[in-house]
């Protein structure tokens, strides 16, 4: 199934989805991003370059402020993905791949199913 997700990866129509997605979580005021990890990238970079005391701790202001930006660009990230459809039309695009490596494989799927029930 790594082909599909191969190919799910390298569509346009994926990369359309992902530039959309980017555009509205800039919009929400989280940005620039230009891929679907990068929030979680700049909170946890954010996270490692937090002040310390002495016993090497997150000092408990910053660290309640970036809990906030975090949450915040969580619900933005989710609300973005919703927004510009990714979750829905990603799985419609996945499954188009996963059926054509089934279609293409399909001798190896029922040897698989035949054996192992």
């Amino acid at each position: 199934m790594s082909l599909a997700w191969d190919a799910f990866h390298n569509d346009d129509r994926v990369a359309e989805l992902i530039a959309s997605w980017a555009s509205c979580l800039a919009d929400a005021g989280h940005g620039p991003v230009s891929g679907l990890g990068d929030p979680h990238e700049v909170i946890t970079q954010e996270w490692i370059a937090l002040p310390t005391d002495d016993a090497g701790l997150p000092l408990l202001g910053p660290l309640a402020e970036l809990r906030e930006r975090e949450i915040a660009t969580a619900v933005a990230d989710a609300t973005c993905r919703e927004t510009v459809g990714y979750y829905t039309r990603g799985k419609e695009i996945l499954a188009e791949y996963q059926q054509a490596v089934i279609d293409a494989h399909q001798a190896e799927v029922d040897a698989l199913v035949e054996q192992y029930g």
